[in-house]
């Protein structure tokens, strides 16, 4: 057996013995995850992640499954895909560019059932994680297995997720009952003019002997921003009027 084709110092699967696979040209490296990172997740969503194997040991009959599940099933294979790994035309490339590969899906499956793989094509697994119903912050791990009925060992892909600790989805709700106020004229009535959306930013007070009234800033649902000098409270203003403007 010629041993120059093989790569002593690839990956070591989980557990189990060094596995030899032909050396592979530095391009068609990484062209599929070698692990899937679901991040924060959602408390009752259900994302899915994939990856895979761009250099298969030997031709096989290749099947995917879970394994070392702390999740109690939460992760679970939904596809299997196989891909064509094809050179891109140099031409394409600008000069001096080295090799680059691309992957051209040839079949998919629910992955109930073995899938036939060439040395030359790329296999890859869909995982879905069906997150709790509730925020908890917990975080869960499983090792997606590929094994090749000809292969000498199986290859396992690190599966990783947390559920978000609070809810994430966000919710709308009045900050504080100001409004913007245009065209009012009026001395003794605080309602008179037009009101319109908004919200208030922050109110600086002004000190009477300088410049009486307040100065408010804030911000249109539109996102134009605005700052208005609003003239003192008169007496004989009702205390609605008084909290209307502040």
């Amino acid at each position: 057996m010629d041993l120059s084709k093989f790569n002593f110092r690839m990956q070591r699967p989980t557990e189990r013995g060094i596995l030899l696979r032909p050396r592979e040209p530095p391009g068609r490296r990484n062209l599929l995850p070698s692990q899937l990172d679901f991040g924060l997740v959602e408390a009752g969503t259900a994302p899915t992640a994939r990856g895979g194997v761009t250099s298969p040991p030997s031709d096989a009959l290749v099947s995917t499954t879970i394994k070392q599940d702390t999740s109690a099933g939460r992760f679970a294979v939904v596809e299997v895909q196989v891909f064509d790994v094809e050179l891109v035309d140099p031409s394409e490339l600008p000069p001096h560019t080295p090799p680059v590969f691309t992957l051209i899906m040839v079949s998919r499956s629910d992955g109930s059932a073995p899938v036939a793989v060439t040395t030359d094509q790329a296999v890859a697994a869909v995982v879905q994680f069906t997150a709790p119903a509730e925020a908890t912050g917990e975080r869960f791990t499983a090792a997606l297995e590929f094994s090749g009925d000809r292969w000498p060992g199986v290859i396992d892909l690190p599966i990783k997720a947390q559920v978000g600790a609070f809810d994430l989805e966000v919710r709308w709700g009045l900050s504080n009952p100001f409004g913007i106020l245009a065209n009012h004229k009026s001395d003794t009535d605080p309602f008179e003019g037009n009101w319109f959306a908004g919200h208030v930013n922050a109110v600086l007070p002004v000190p009477v002997d300088r410049m009486p009234g307040r100065c408010w800033s804030g911000q249109t649902p539109a996102g134009y921003g605005w700052c208005e000098l609003q003239r003192p409270i008169k007496a004989g203003f009702s205390a609605a009027a008084e909290r209307r403007l502040g």
